[in-house]
Protein backbone atom coordinates (compact mmCIF):
# COMPACT_ATOMS: atom_id res chain seq x y z
CA UNK A 1 0.00 0.00 0.00
CA UNK A 2 2.91 2.43 0.70
CA UNK A 3 4.68 1.74 -1.99
CA UNK A 4 1.51 1.81 -4.61
CA UNK A 5 0.86 5.77 -2.57
CA UNK A 6 4.90 6.73 -3.23
CA UNK A 7 5.10 5.42 -6.68
CA UNK A 8 1.82 7.96 -7.34
CA UNK A 9 3.35 10.32 -5.52
CA UNK A 10 6.55 10.33 -7.99
CA UNK A 11 4.39 9.88 -10.76
CA UNK A 12 2.45 13.84 -10.49
CA UNK A 13 5.41 14.95 -8.97
CA UNK A 14 7.13 13.59 -12.60
CA UNK A 15 3.52 15.17 -14.44
CA UNK A 16 4.03 18.72 -12.54
CA UNK A 17 7.80 18.61 -13.50
CA UNK A 18 7.37 18.12 -17.20
CA UNK A 19 4.47 20.25 -17.29
CA UNK A 20 6.51 23.41 -16.28
CA UNK A 21 8.61 23.80 -19.11
CA UNK A 22 7.94 26.24 -21.96
CA UNK A 23 6.94 24.16 -25.15
CA UNK A 24 6.57 27.29 -27.61
CA UNK A 25 9.80 29.84 -28.21
CA UNK A 26 8.79 33.01 -27.77
CA UNK A 27 7.63 34.37 -31.18
CA UNK A 28 5.61 31.73 -31.11
CA UNK A 29 3.57 32.72 -27.49
CA UNK A 30 3.14 36.33 -28.03
CA UNK A 31 -0.53 36.85 -28.92
CA UNK A 32 -1.89 39.17 -31.16
CA UNK A 33 -2.73 43.13 -30.23
CA UNK A 34 -6.37 42.74 -29.02
CA UNK A 35 -7.70 44.89 -31.97
CA UNK A 36 -6.72 42.09 -34.27
CA UNK A 37 -8.65 39.84 -32.26
CA UNK A 38 -12.47 38.87 -32.15
CA UNK A 39 -12.49 41.47 -28.75
CA UNK A 40 -11.06 44.30 -30.41
CA UNK A 41 -14.50 45.70 -31.39
CA UNK A 42 -15.64 45.76 -27.69
CA UNK A 43 -12.86 46.83 -26.41
CA UNK A 44 -12.78 49.65 -28.66
CA UNK A 45 -16.75 50.32 -27.25
CA UNK A 46 -15.38 49.90 -23.28
CA UNK A 47 -13.02 52.48 -24.03
CA UNK A 48 -15.39 55.26 -25.33
CA UNK A 49 -17.19 54.44 -22.47
CA UNK A 50 -14.32 55.31 -20.02
CA UNK A 51 -14.12 58.50 -22.14
CA UNK A 52 -17.63 59.60 -21.30
CA UNK A 53 -17.93 58.41 -17.98
CA UNK A 54 -15.98 61.67 -17.01
CA UNK A 55 -18.21 63.61 -18.77
CA UNK A 56 -21.38 62.40 -16.95
CA UNK A 57 -19.95 62.36 -14.01
CA UNK A 58 -18.94 65.83 -13.84
CA UNK A 59 -22.43 66.64 -15.05
CA UNK A 60 -23.97 64.52 -12.54
CA UNK A 61 -21.76 66.79 -9.73
CA UNK A 62 -22.82 69.83 -11.11
CA UNK A 63 -26.56 69.01 -11.42
CA UNK A 64 -25.59 67.44 -7.23
CA UNK A 65 -24.44 70.84 -6.55
CA UNK A 66 -27.15 73.05 -8.34
CA UNK A 67 -29.72 70.88 -6.25
CA UNK A 68 -28.11 71.76 -2.81
CA UNK A 69 -27.54 75.41 -3.52
CA UNK A 70 -31.30 75.62 -4.38
CA UNK A 71 -32.62 73.51 -1.27
CA UNK A 72 -30.29 75.71 0.85
CA UNK A 73 -31.96 79.15 -0.29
Amino acid sequence: MHTVRALAMSFLVILTMTGCGASETPEESQSPPIEETAFGETVGTLDKARAVEGTVMQQKEDIDQALQESEGH
